[in-house]
């Protein structure tokens, strides 16, 4: 077996942003040959050609490309298994396979085992060019975000006042603001995730107040919306484009021009929506109905979604390519129930909004109320814990709002029976879970002793049903002290009172 590589400089390598590096991988050396000559004639002169995969591995031990391109099949070893050793080695780098094979159930297995592409020969040149350069975009971007999540680990970055409508008090949250100040600079698609209800669209309204855009922040919800009208919604149409298209409309796409067009729930697109919005998103423009001419697209794209995207992909009901152009900067925002630290003042924001709209001048808390909000399950987040209390305050008819003004909901999974303990950090073990021993371990941020002493208390109530004496026992102080500590704010919690 021949073998065949173009060299190439140290000094070439250094320079990656301007002259990527591709490996090529086929056992045909006259295949190699064209692809190195279409490559050089299109401006890529960091190339290297193996046409033996084995020594192909070895050169990746050494060396992460920015893209790779494996043929199918070679006799010393499938183009498959060499994609599945080089993203085992380097995760994010983008992997083209290219085969004479024309075979559905295999080229389904290699996106599967994270093939970028997949291409059957004969293909056209310039089809590969476009897809090559996606790839080489692709694998900068994926690394600019492996250094902004390096960047992550550095002291606090200030906080700007676009972040002052965020409750955020615990350092989950203001790892999530410092992780938007980084990226809200940068002009590429940023992925949102959490689950329902953590405040996704708030995050992506402080990414684009951080970001300085002069234009506006733009909201839609594509979700069950039907693909003819979704279409006219972002693109608009001009005069005379069907009947009763009597002046031209423009779309949300030309709305949000120089600012932020926010997609939420993006994982319930459909199909056809997905290759719309993957077309804008790569091309940057835009076809409204009835135009002559595509419009340039200049918005930024910020999306947000509860759903598993990968794991969507992998069922096919979402596309791979759009996943990784929606996804080059993504936020997680955790749920509530690993953030206990912003219960407290989210109930305290909520409390006030509410009394203020019912016209309460002054409502007494009781001091039984924080524990129990911290002992519920709230699948819902925020938004959940919202709407509880709206309703508790709104039947309270101005008396003290105590547990028993909240409306009877279903009962907490087991997993939410750990208690505050496991919300504000503190999981028990899985022999205190059972009842076989008490013992508790910190992972990740250590809570202060304060919030300790609060779940401790909050935990030994909900095993005695809320009685005081029982509790008193079971933690080792009297009942007087319990009292006194429920009397106290939880750690963060300020007085509510509220004026018309």
């Amino acid at each position: 077996m021949l073998h065949f590589r173009m060299d190439f400089s140290a000094s070439a390598i250094s320079q990656q942003t301007t002259d990527p590096l591709i490996l090529l991988v086929d056992d045909e050396v006259g295949i190699l040959t064209g692809h190195q000559a279409v490559l050089r004639r299109a401006g890529f002169r960091n190339v290297v050609c193996e046409n033996d995969p084995r020594r192909a591995l070895a050169w990746l031990k050494r060396q992460e490309p920015d893209v790779a391109v494996f043929d199918l099949l070679m006799p010393e070893m499938s183009g498959q298994l060499l994609l599945e050793e080089a993203r085992a080695r380097y995760p994010d780098l983008p992997v083209m396979i290219t085969t004479g094979m024309d075979d559905a159930r295999t080229a389904m297995d290699c996106i599967r085992a994270g093939a970028f592409d997949y291409l059957v020969k004969p293909f056209q040149m310039d089809v590969f060019l476009l897809r090559l350069r996606q790839a080489v975009e692709t694998h900068r971007l994926r690394l600019e975000g492996r250094l902004l999540a390096r960047a992550l680990g550095r002291p606090a970055a200030a906080k700007p006042v676009v972040f002052d409508p965020l409750i955020a008090a615990s350092s989950a949250m203001q790892a999530v603001l410092r992780h938007v100040e980084l990226v809200a600079p940068s002009s590429r698609p940023v992925l949102i995730l959490g689950d329902t209800g953590v405040g996704k669209e708030l995050v992506a309204k402080a990414l684009h107040a951080a970001s300085g855009l002069p234009g506006r922040f733009v909201a839609v919800n594509p979700a069950g919306v039907d693909d003819a009208l979704l279409a006219d919604t972002l693109f608009g149409h001009c005069r005379g484009a069907f009947t009763g298209a009597d002046a031209d409309r423009p779309g949300l796409v030309e709305e949000a021009a120089g600012g932020t067009l926010f997609f939420d729930e993006i994982g319930d697109l459909s199909p056809v929506s997905q290759l719309k919005l993957l077309r804008l998103i790569q091309e940057n423009d835009y076809l409204p109905l009835g135009s002559p001419k595509p419009r340039p697209a200049s918005a930024r794209f910020v999306f947000a979604t509860h759903c598993d995207l990968p794991a969507l992909c992998q069922r096919e009901r979402f596309r791979s390519d759009l996943y990784y152009r929606i996804s080059f900067h993504e936020i997680h925002i955790p749920p509530l129930r690993e953030r206990v630290g912003d219960i407290p003042p989210l109930a305290n924001h909520f409390i006030a909004e509410a009394a203020a709209e019912f016209g309460y001048d002054h409502l007494r808390v009781s001091p039984e109320v924080m524990p129990f909000l911290l002992l519920q399950p709230l699948p819902g987040n925020a938004r959940e814990l919202r709407s509880m209390i709206w309703d508790a305050v709104g039947r309270n008819l101005g008396r003290e709002l105590t547990p028993a003004s909240f409306r009877p909901r279903s009962g907490m999974t087991p997993a939410a029976a750990s208690g505050p303990a496991r919300r504000a950090g503190l999981p028990v073990s899985q022999a205190a879970e059972s009842g076989e021993a008490d013992a508790m371990h910190f992972p990740g941020h250590l809570p202060t002793l304060a919030q300790v002493e609060f779940a401790a208390l909050a935990e030994a109530l909900r095993r005695t049903g809320g009685r005081q004496a029982a509790a008193a026992k079971l933690l080792g102080i009297s009942q007087s002290a319990v009292s006194r500590r429920l009397a106290r704010p939880f750690p963060g919690q300020a007085a509510v009172r509220m004026r018309r």
